[in-house]
């Protein structure tokens, strides 16, 4: 008995229902995680020691991080970046 094979179109209307979710939950799990780093290196460098030059650094390298992470113009793709596969 033949099986028949779903076709690309019914393929890709399902996963593209679901893109929505999908980027709502990558979008939550960078910024949790964005901000995870930036408190453990907080808690653990700038309470101790008073210094708040160093609290400035990580939320500028906290900020541009995100609007890095989230801004499509500075995407790989666009800024002509590219990974060599050797």
């Amino acid at each position: 008995m033949k099986v028949k094979e779903p076709d690309f179109a019914a393929v890709m209307s399902l996963v593209w229902r679901q893109a929505p979710a999908l980027l709502v939950f990558s979008v939550v799990a960078n910024l949790l995680l964005i901000s995870a780093v930036y408190g453990l290196q907080a808690c653990d460098d700038v309470l101790p020691s008073g210094a708040l030059d160093t609290l400035w650094w990580l939320t500028l390298v906290a900020l541009v991080a995100s609007h890095h992470r989230f801004s499509p113009h500075l995407s790989s793709k666009r800024s002509g970046l590219s990974i060599s596969r050797r």
